[in-house]
């Protein structure tokens, strides 16, 4: 279904001297419009060892499972005030830009950190009417990055 729907947004992300910036244009359609913006701080790639999985021990789970498992997509920072992201301003040429402070954040030992932002609308009478227009994500690095950010905060 989304691979039918028309790209109603473009979404930036870039990183630079301690800011996040999250940049784009929306369709013409759409300026005026309430379109809400999220962006996250996610870790990948989470152990098992210390962050146990529902159902890892159950009998008929594969026995190489807390092997592989890993949990992604965990969010370690909400950048947005609100919980269904904040009301973007949008220009009248249907740009827009917003930019947050970094964070420096002990994880949870994962592999990788990304930041993740969305575009998309909220009608909170009609919940099937809620979707994401665009979306990007900015890979911040792999394990090594995450030990230098821990070791700051220690």
């Amino acid at each position: 279904l989304a691979a039918d729907m028309p790209a109603m947004a473009e979404v930036n992300i870039e990183s630079a001297n301690g800011l996040v910036t999250v940049s784009g244009r929306v369709a013409r359609d759409l300026v005026g419009k309430p379109l809400y913006l999220s962006c996250y701080l996610i870790e990948d790639g989470i152990s098992t060892k210390d962050y146990p999985q529902l159902g890892m021990n159950d009998e008929d789970a594969p026995s190489d499972l807390a092997d592989v498992f890993r949990h992604n997509g965990v969010i370690l920072h909400y950048f947005t005030a609100e919980a269904i992201g904040d009301l973007l301003s949008i220009e009248a040429n249907g740009s827009f830009s917003v930019t947050y402070p970094m964070v420096e954040k002990a994880g949870f030992g994962g592999t990788a950190r990304r930041l993740v932002a969305f575009v998309h609308k909220v009608n909170k009478d009609d919940p099937y009417d809620t979707y994401v227009l665009n979306a990007s994500e900015m890979n911040l690095g792999d394990d090594d990055s995450i030990k230098e950010i821990e070791s700051l905060r220690s």
